[in-house]
């Protein structure tokens, strides 16, 4: 089988022979006389795409070549091959940055790669040593995209054994049993690495990296990051978030942060306010609603007052009742006087907003306020005796 894909990493369709199939575990195959599909290894997943229509799922390495597996099984014969264009150079663009990545973190802070995953939306590069500080990696974050912004060429070739040897190369531990040529990859000025992977013409083409946070491991830290379409992605994706925050929060960007610590501390607040409000209602399950002018619902909000207010005047119209409630930070209360009351709830609402200092309104048989500070209601409290009168 001839490996077009080394040829032309960039070559996205082909005209070529199936010349095997079958099936087995992971579904039909076919086998191609030259290709343009690499195979899944070295972390690098394998290409997607069709053969003559039918969609190709996933491509692994064979002895004689490499095996497509397909939705579908397909004859003997001519077909059209075509890539996942979009998708592969995705992984071209993450791989390459990880050859850049992995040098400067060895030449830079000793970093050594011990593994690098790449998946289809993620890409993470594990490194062993100690020292990851924030600024460091930002240092590497810069140090990478000053050489991407230079555009240094990106080469690949293959080497004998004997040249292999008297070159230097960093490279990863080579099988015993090795056969054949050795394949390089060079990024001119910074790295040469053995590595059968796909990879871009030049550091221009990764546009981009960015480091997101480290994940602790074992031996050191797990390095996630973004390279080339991955950063446009998630910045397309950022954006989306931005305009939908927009509308639920009501600001713009630069609001986001206050607007939801404000929300925080409103929902701690309406967190105790309902544990308040609770046992305010167990206290009345267990004891009762006494036949008082005063009462105290801790927690509740003036809603509750006004609806609490309509059903205790109904259960003592002979009384006029003033119903209270806090949140922690400020007091509401509620004055409703009863159809036998003789106590004009005006009159009851003025001694109210006397004794808390607060603000409201009403007429007739209603009326309603608040106030603002614990001291308001310490104050109502103190003095509901008064209110019974």
């Amino acid at each position: 089988m001839i490996k077009r894909y080394y040829e032309d990493m960039t070559l996205r369709e082909l005209d070529a022979e199936v010349v095997g199939t079958g099936a087995d575990e992971r579904g039909p195959w076919a086998e191609l006389n030259e290709t343009i599909f690499f195979p899944e290894g070295g972390g690098e997943p394998g290409d997607t795409g069709t053969l003559g229509g039918v969609r190709v799922v996933g491509t692994i390495k064979v002895a004689d070549g490499v095996r497509h597996y397909l939705e579908r099984s397909l004859p003997l014969g001519p077909c059209r091959a075509v890539l996942d264009w979009s998708r592969r150079w995705r992984f071209m663009q993450h791989h390459t940055a990880q050859h850049l990545l992995t040098a400067l973190a060895q030449q830079e802070y000793g970093w050594k790669t011990i593994s690098f995953h790449l998946g289809e939306d993620y890409a993470t590069i594990d490194l062993e040593g100690t020292g990851f500080l924030p600024e460091r990696l930002r240092a590497l974050e810069d140090a990478a995209n000053a050489l991407i912004r230079e555009a240094r060429p990106v080469t690949t070739m293959f080497m004998t054994q004997e040249a292999f040897e008297r070159a230097a190369v960093r490279s990863r531990l080579l099988p015993e049993d090795l056969e054949g040529d050795i394949r390089v990859v060079t990024i001119e000025g910074v790295d040469r690495n053995t590595c059968g992977g796909m990879h871009v013409a030049g550091l221009g083409q990764i546009q981009l990296i960015r480091l997101d946070p480290t994940e602790k491991i074992k031996e050191g830290v797990r390095l996630p990051y973004l390279a080339g379409s991955g950063v446009t992605e998630r910045l397309r994706g950022v954006e989306a978030l931005h305009e939908g925050m927009k509308k639920v929060l009501g600001c713009g960007e630069g609001d986001f942060l206050p607007t939801l610590q404000a929300w925080d501390r409103d929902r701690q607040s309406l967190k105790k306010s309902l544990r308040r409000a609770q046992d305010s209602i167990l206290e009345l399950m267990e004891k009762g609603v006494p036949d008082r002018n005063f009462h105290h619902f801790p927690g509740a909000d003036a809603a509750f007052l006004t609806k609490a207010a309509h059903a205790l005047s109904a259960r003592f119209p002979q009384r006029t009742l003033v119903l209270a409630s806090d949140d922690g930070e400020k007091l509401a209360f509620v004055i409703r006087q009863g159809e036998r009351s003789n106590q004009p709830a005006e009159e009851v609402f003025k001694k109210v907003l006397k004794l808390t200092g607060g603000k409201g309104g009403g007429k007739g048989t209603q009326f309603q306020g608040k106030a603002e500070g614990t001291a308001a209601l310490d104050r109502l409290l103190g003095r509901a005796g008064e209110l019974e009168s």
